[in-house]
Parts: structure tokens; C-alpha cells; sequence
């Protein structure tokens, strides 16, 4: 069961009557809005913090690096099924030159496509470690 904010979760609404409240369903009390259903004040910080208590803080860098590493992740998988339909096209070749050459050629280059993956992946991983923008003079 996840809850998400409405729009009015940030900051408390200030009311005087039923009117000035945002939802069809909320009534003003004590001049707040108040949720008819649940009795809970709309817009109420305490609410909103409550529900994104689990959260993890993530920086931007985190995300992007996260993010790199997945696609390098998917890559790497899908490569690997090539090189499998690769060797069942080598098998299938029935040691017709033309074929065995076209096969070897493919798995070379998925090979050497995952070593520059591998690569790539170990560098966006270690650049991720750092902390670039830290605060120390």
C-alpha cells in the first residue's frame, strides 16, 4: 500500500470557509482544511515527512552512475545470448567456409565488444566511488 502526496502536502492551508479549501471533500476547521473522510488536516507537514521517511537520499551523481551501470548490465546479458546464437550458427555451419568465417568473426567482435563493456563498467563504478563535490577546503 503506497501513499503519495496530493499537491498540497508541502504547506499547511490557511482557511475561513469550506470554499477556500482545494478538494470538494474537505471542510474548514479551526482554519485548516480538513479531510471530510479520513479527519486528517490537508497539506499537513508531518504527513507528507511521514510518508517519505523510507526513502533513500540519493545524489544526482548516484543516479547517473546507477543508471549507467544497468544499461552496461543489460548490455552485457544480451551479448552474451548473441554469442550463444553465434556458436549455434557456428555448429550449424556444417563446415562451410563461408559460414565458419561469418560466425568467428561475430563472436570476435561480441568479445571484444564485452571487454570494452567490461571496461566501461569498471570506470563508471570506480569514477562513482569518488566524492568530487565534498564540501572540504
Amino acid at each position: 500500500n503506497i501513499q503519495t502526496p496530493d499537491k498540497t502536502a508541502y504547506a499547511q492551508i490557511v482557511c475561513t470557509t469550506d470554499a477556500d479549501c482545494p478538494r470538494e471533500l474537505d471542510v474548514c476547521i479551526n482554519n485548516k482544511c480538513v479531510d471530510i473522510l479520513t479527519g486528517e488536516v490537508v497539506g499537513d507537514i508531518t504527513k507528507a515527512a511521514e510518508i517519505t521517511r523510507g526513502l533513500p537520499e540519493i545524489t544526482l551523481e548516484q543516479a547517473i552512475a546507477t543508471t549507467i551501470q544497468t544499461i552496461l548490465g543489460w548490455a552485457m546479458l544480451i551479448t552474451i545470448i548473441a554469442i550463444v546464437v553465434a556458436a549455434i550458427y557456428y555448429l550449424k555451419s556444417q563446415g562451410r567456409d563461408e559460414d565458419l568465417t561469418k560466425a568467428k568473426s561475430i563472436i570476435v567482435y561480441l568479445i571484444v565488444g564485452m571487454a570494452i563493456m567490461a571496461a566501461a563498467y569498471g570506470v563508471v563504478t570506480g569514477i562513482a566511488q569518488f566524492d568530487f563535490f565534498r564540501g572540504d577546503t
